[in-house]
């Protein structure tokens, strides 16, 4: 078995497992070493930094040309004359590890350099960086593990909405909720078609036979004219306002802001029930069905709140053919 035979000046040597006791020269210095326990390990221990040498002896300056100082086995030098340099370290100062040999630590021109880590040997180790605050989250969501979950809470609602309950999913699908509307028109022609609705009709708005139209003054007929056209137009407003304020869904927050928003819806119902309601009694009645789908699709309704149309429609009905019936006596109190 082969050992290590290490010198003074860092160099190492393999020499074999019987040369201990005997003296060499180191390949490095060229100084006479001897070889023994303190200054060699075999050559498969872990390797372990070198411990200084006490046994080596320095070339002499003049030897002889006949002599060879290398197995000299006297050649007048003590022990001590090379000692092992303060200055050398036996293991890298920045990985730790320990030098095998020479060819672990080689010199370059900016220093000697770690064969192991590829680091200075002499060079400083790196300041440690800044520690560095992480930056602000962009924002704070709610943690779902941890939030407060409030219960469900059963929704109380009235006769009406009892009532009606199995009826909600069928509404829901607005083809079903269109046919519906359309059956309930249809069968509504049906029982009105029965009675003289149209001479009822005819009878209410026909003029009295005594009124002389000659003293009626053309600003009267205009007036006349331009209530006969608002009164849908403010029935179907009241009907709106009454309707989105009992099911708490005005678009606005003020009265002035409502007038506009439901204003115009009131003249496009205004204006189905002026196109589709000239075709006869049962164009009326078609022109309820579209009116009332519309206002249903339009506020995204469901069917209890559906069903409060009618009682709203009813109501505006009897106060615009109030205010109507009180502005029309003014002006013939005026004519008169």
């Amino acid at each position: 078995m082969e050992r290590v035979v290490y010198c003074g000046c860092g160099g190492r040597m393999r020499a074999p497992e019987s040369a201990l006791g005997m003296q060499g020269v180191c390949v490095r210095c060229g100084n006479t070493i001897v070889v023994g326990e303190q200054n060699s390990f075999p050559l498969l221990d872990t390797p372990h930094p070198l411990p200084p040498l006490t046994n080596i002896r320095a070339r002499p300056q003049a030897a002889p040309a006949h002599q060879d100082a290398r197995y000299a086995p006297d050649s007048g030098v003590s022990p001590s004359a090379h000692a092992a340099p303060a200055t050398k370290s036996y293991a890298c100062a920045r990985c730790g590890r320990t030098f095998r040999g020479a060819w672990d630590r080689n010199r370059s021109a900016e220093g000697e350099i770690c064969h192991i880590c590829a680091r200075r040997l002499d060079a400083a180790p790196p300041a440690p960086e800044p520690a560095q605050t992480p930056p602000p989250p962009l924002r704070d969501f709610a943690n779902p593990q941890t939030r407060h979950v409030v219960p469900p809470q059963a929704v109380q609602r009235g006769f009406a909405g009892r009532m009606l309950e199995p009826l909600r999913p069928a509404w829901e699908d607005w083809r079903i909720g269109g046919a519906a509307l359309v059956g309930v028109a249809v069968v509504l022609i049906l029982l009105v078609d029965r009675f003289p609705v149209a001479e009822y009709i005819a009878e209410f708005f026909a003029a009295p036979v005594d009124l002389d139209s000659a003293v009626i003054a053309p600003w009267v007929h205009w007036l006349a004219f331009t209530l006969v056209l608002l009164r849908p137009v403010v029935q179907h407003f009241i009907m709106l306002y009454m309707l989105l304020a009992w099911c708490d869904a005005l678009p606005n927050d003020t009265f002035v802001k409502n007038l506009i928003a439901l204003g115009a819806v009131a003249v496009v119902l205004a204006l189905i029930g002026w196109c589709v309601g000239m075709l006869t009694i049962v164009g009326f009645f078609l022109a309820m069905v579209l009116q009332v789908y519309f206002v249903v699709h339009l506020y995204d309704l469901n069917l209890e709140q559906a069903m409060r149309i009618f009682p709203c429609w009813f109501l505006a009905w009897l106060f615009s053919r109030a205010g109507f019936a009180l502005l029309m006596g003014m002006a013939a109190a005026l004519v008169i």
